[in-house]
């Protein structure tokens, strides 16, 4: 059976419109784990009110969104664990693709597919972050830059056989003093352990999420915080793969400062970027000693 985990924060009408499209699938046996972590009972209600006994609802009193997940991976009873995100749409054959690649590949481990932006043409002038196109089908056997050639977190699957007990780490991710890469870290723990993880564009999300320019920036510094202590993480405890990551990130930004736009916003940003990926890879050095690699 799939297990579909939805981590959420008081956003009721997300959720709401993430379960109707998980509802719509061809797939029907399935369970949905809704781990709530809001100050009130607004998601409870919308869980409740759909009267869909695959869903379930959890609580969770701190919000930390790698603790509702690991949460949510102790309490599912399915073998392969479907990830999405509280304000994502899902396609009526997300789960069916799914569940035929990892029959049709027994060899492989997770599933990574495309996010899409939803409704583009309603939101002229914003931004989407967090959508990746899948280019072909293709399988991944060792550490890279997720976010070139493997994906997110919100259209992920995994064999729940793969994943250690609370596999991912509190210290990524939303509500975290990383901020966010709980995907990334996952994706790499994967890798170096030597299982396989295939791309499938056919497998479809849409990421219902939008940003002025002021908000994606906000938005993007989080993002290299997390990824700066997702991947600090891994160099500190030599796995070099790390280390032209950072290199690049790092280069950008000092670029950026130096041969970039010449207007003390565009410079004054760069350098607060730069610190926030400083800070991350303090947060990476710290738990690299703190919270070694478990091999």
């Amino acid at each position: 059976m799939i297990s579909v985990l939805i981590p959420t924060t008081n956003r009721p009408h997300a959720v709401l419109s993430c379960l109707r499209s998980l509802q719509k699938n061809t797939l029907s046996k399935f369970e949905v784990l809704v781990v709530d972590q809001s100050n009130d009972d607004k998601t409870k209600l919308v869980v409740t009110s759909l009267c869909d006994a695959r869903f379930r609802y959890i609580h969770s009193k701190q919000q930390n969104k790698s603790i509702a997940l690991n949460c949510g991976v102790r309490q599912a009873r399915g073998t392969i664990l479907c990830f999405t995100d509280d304000d994502c749409i899902v396609t009526k054959n997300w789960l069916s693709i799914v569940q035929k690649d990892f029959f049709t590949h027994p060899h492989v481990d997770a599933v990574f597919g495309t996010t899409r932006p939803y409704a583009p043409k309603k939101h002229a002038g914003l931004l989407c972050p967090s959508v990746f196109q899948q280019n072909k089908h293709r399988i991944i056997s060792s550490p890279c830059k997720h976010f070139v050639s493997v994906g997110f977190g919100n259209n992920m699957a995994i064999r729940k056989k793969a994943l250690k007990t609370d596999p991912f780490k509190p210290w990524l991710g939303p509500h975290s003093i990383g901020g966010a890469a709980e995907d990334a870290e996952i994706i790499l723990q994967l890798l170096i352990h030597k299982k396989n993880i295939l791309c499938d564009p056919t497998c479809i999300v849409y990421h219902n999420k939008w940003l002025d320019l002021i908000e994606i920036k906000k938005q993007n510094t989080t993002y290299a915080r997390g990824e700066m202590a997702c991947y600090g993480y891994f160099y500190f405890q030599k796995q070099l793969f790390a280390k032209q990551v950072i290199k690049d990130s790092i280069r950008a930004s000092i670029l950026t400062i130096t041969k970039g736009e010449r207007n003390i916003l565009t410079v004054a940003y760069s350098c607060y970027e730069l610190l926030i990926k400083t800070f991350g890879l303090t947060i990476g050095f710290y738990y690299a000693h703190a919270d070694p690699i478990a091999f």
